[in-house]
């Protein structure tokens, strides 16, 4: 089990354990939509990934990376307003959390016994930063010593906030979707740390 599975794993365990503690049908279903189109989205990310190790793959082409630029483009954006939707549910469901019927949460059992304030918070925080983490793992897959990166996100500067701060409406975005590059990991080699597929002179350049 690789980094990114661990970590989904994880995010439904807090979805799950949320989701006990007082039956809020809402945001377990759009946590769990987020993380199933991070799924999606790590696949897609990943396959174009392995294209590049081997371009003469029969399954994918060189004329679909703008298809795949696109589809990762209408991705982030879903991410993105999944994730405002949440929080815009979250924040009024704690502020009126101590009022049983003063907020529509879409509780199966209505009944059960009232959930500590922290407890939930801890909770939702803890969800809301797993599926950042997995939508920046999704985005920079790891393949045969090769890594793709998006540099219009600048995840460098900013982690997994990167797609809070990503304007995928702006004009060289909207276009033709966020630039997708495929970075060689550099490798320890006798006498200088270029990478392995870089020709010698430009090593040594």
């Amino acid at each position: 089990m690789n980094g990114a599975e661990q970590l989904t794993l994880v995010c439904y365990t807090c979805v799950y354990l949320r989701y006990m503690k007082d039956g809020s049908l809402l945001l377990a279903i759009l946590a769990t939509i987020v993380i199933s189109l991070t799924e999606f989205l790590t696949t897609l990310t990943t396959t174009y990934l392995k294209h590049h190790s081997h371009p003469h793959h029969d399954s994918f082409t060189p004329t679909d990376s703008p298809v795949v630029r696109a589809i990762v483009l209408k991705a982030l954006r879903y991410l993105q307003v999944l994730l405002l939707l949440q929080t815009a549910y979250l924040l009024p469901y704690h502020a009126t959390i101590a009022q049983p019927h003063g907020f529509i949460d879409l509780r199966i059992i209505d009944e059960r016994d009232q959930p500590s304030s922290w407890q939930l918070w801890a909770l939702d925080f803890a969800v809301t930063l797993l599926e950042l983490a997995l939508i920046a793992e999704a985005l920079r897959p790891e393949y045969a010593g090769q890594r793709l990166a998006l540099p219009q996100l600048h995840t460098h500067r900013y982690g997994i906030l990167a797609l809070l701060r990503f304007d995928t409406w702006s004009p060289a975005v909207s276009c033709d979707g966020p630039e997708l590059s495929v970075i060689t990991e550099r490798t320890t080699r006798y006498g200088t740390t270029a990478p392995a597929t870089e020709r010698p002179d430009r090593a040594h350049g």
